[in-house]
């Protein structure tokens, strides 16, 4: 990871990060494949930094019949159907697209149809939208009934993968003519994605000897993803080697009252009710990092252990 240098691996005496893979990513990567291969409508919705775009770069490595088109459009709150179909003809051929759009649909499905049945080595494709989440509903309307296309009998013609955070989710629930054809594949802890023992391992295989376990317990409470653990991992290495320290251990972890607060998945109405504590007492103490009044801070840190379930969280406190 770019994030951290190799001057502060080095301090820790590691020459690079290790790679993790659970059975579920593998589970997960497989599941693309399938969907890809199957010419289906798949939409992955994951929060920021959750391994979305890993993932699936790692199942594309892994389909060499199989030609992706990305769409580039960096303004997908202004992508258009057009945009699309311009980016499989530059992608697919050496043409430039024509001008009327009912010629250049014809020319879309034309270099599709005869890309996946060249006779001498015919490739699937699949089109490939990041950030779908800030699509147009029209335009998610619209790429569904591009997919409906026919070319010698054959329908659909190619994939669709729409990538996005989990707004996508709603977006696609709004059009149910997308909704009911769609394949989604959610990197949600609830359906078996970085859970907390799988954030456990990732923390020491990828940080291998330098975060200790009472430690690394700690960490995985409180950051929920991949791209999470490496930035709060970082920091903490920058504290350590100020400190003079050679791992990181529970002395370097000390999660703030914003972390436990997030990570604990309370209300601050529940927490007023626990404390008596007025709401926004609650929340200047959780959001202002200057706020002193470590009585309070105290108290609501208590009301934290009492309320969550998670013991890891707990101990955390």
């Amino acid at each position: 990871m770019d994030l951290i240098n190799k001057s502060l691996l080095n301090y820790f005496g590691i020459s690079r990060l290790g790679f993790y893979k659970t059975k579920s990513w593998i589970e997960f990567r497989d599941d693309i494949i399938n969907a890809v291969n199957q010419n289906q409508l798949l939409v992955i919705p994951g929060e920021v930094g959750a391994g979305k775009s890993v993932l699936f770069s790692s199942a594309v490595d892994l389909m060499q019949n199989v030609k992706f088109v990305f769409v580039r459009n960096f303004f997908k709150e202004r992508c258009t159907i057009s945009q699309v179909i311009n980016a499989v003809i530059f992608d697919l051929s050496n043409e430039g697209p024509k001008k009327d759009l009912e010629a250049r649909s014809r020319q879309f499905i034309r270099l599709i149809g005869t890309t996946v049945t060249d006779n001498e080595r015919p490739f699937s494709v699949c089109i490939v939208i990041e950030e779908a989440h800030r699509l147009h509903k029209n335009t998610l309307r619209a790429l569904k009934e591009l997919r409906e296309a026919k070319f010698a009998g054959i329908c659909p013609l190619f994939s669709i993968v729409l990538i996005g955070h989990p707004e996508l989710t709603e977006l696609v629930r709004v059009r149910k003519e997308v909704l009911w054809r769609a394949l989604t594949i959610n990197l949600e802890e609830s359906e078996g994605w970085m859970t907390l023992q799988n954030r456990i391992d990732f923390i020491n295989i990828v940080f291998k000897g330098v975060v200790t376990r009472d430690a690394a317990r700690t960490i995985a409470v409180v950051c929920k993803t991949p791209l999470e653990i490496m930035k709060y991992i970082y920091e903490r290495m920058k504290d350590a080697r100020k400190a003079g320290y050679k791992a990181i251990d529970s002395e370097i972890v000390k999660p703030t009252l914003e972390e436990l607060f997030i990570a604990s998945g309370l209300t601050y109405d529940a927490l007023a009710k626990e404390t008596s504590l007025a709401k926004s007492t609650i929340y200047a103490a959780v959001n202002d990092k200057k706020y002193r009044d470590e009585i309070k801070i105290k108290t609501i840190k208590k009301a934290i252990e009492s309320l969550t379930k998670n013991n890891l969280l707990k101990k955390a406190v």
